[in-house]
């Protein structure tokens, strides 16, 4: 998501510019009873590049200006956490029921309901051999901050499988499927893990696309 824009012409005379950093409310200060909801910020990179003006195309993408500039940098900026952050000062008057409101729950910090990102499997299960086997889906998480998380990785998820396996009989074909998954297009949605007739574990990469 981009927050922040800043664009000028310069001539040939050298000199430094200093450019003051303006990101939104929600990103710099507490909840408060004008900031309903301060965002809880990941990770935030700062780019910057030089591009010739023959050469600039102002409806370009960002990407491609950035890639195709004379000198780029960019930096890593440090978040700072929701309830760490200063209030603001709004200068203006509350009327007392709303500053009497607002003293009760100023300084609190609100607690979540723990959640967690644990799937279980009831145990033993008995496999009489059907192809569809178990399908677990991840809930939602009820707290924003971790259920933005959850979004953000959705496109590289990672996670850990522990299990016990128990077989009545060897597989009989070239490979059986312990943990799989095949989404529309008919292709692994996640790394693969099967066995095969001689006992033996075989890995398939999936779903990094």
């Amino acid at each position: 998501m981009s927050v922040y824009k800043k664009r000028w012409e310069g001539g040939h005379v050298r000199k430094n510019r200093t450019v003051s950093l303006t990101f939104p409310n929600s990103m710099v200060f507490r909840d408060d009873y004008l900031i309903k909801r301060s965002l809880n910020v990941d990770y935030v990179i700062l780019y910057a590049w030089i591009t010739h003006k023959e050469a600039m195309v102002h409806h370009a993408p960002r990407a491609e200006s950035y890639w195709h500039a004379v000198v780029r940098d960019y930096s890593f900026l440090d978040p700072v956490p929701p309830f760490e952050r200063p209030y603001k000062e709004h200068n203006r008057c509350l009327t007392w029921n709303t500053e009497q409101a607002w003293k009760l729950q100023a300084n609190r910090i609100p607690r979540c309901p723990r959640e967690n990102d644990l799937m279980e499997i009831n145990f033993p299960y008995a496999s009489s051999g059907e192809g569809t086997g178990i399908v677990k889906k991840f809930q939602k998480f009820k707290n924003r901050e971790l259920e933005a998380m959850r979004k953000h990785h959705l496109s590289y998820p990672t996670f850990t499988i522990s299990l016990w396996l128990y077989l009545l009989h060897f597989c009989e074909r070239a490979l059986c499927g312990i943990l799989y998954f095949i989404d529309s297009g008919e292709m692994y949605g996640t790394p693969a893990l099967f066995l095969t007739n001689e006992g033996k574990r075989k890995k398939i990469p999936g779903g990094l696309n």
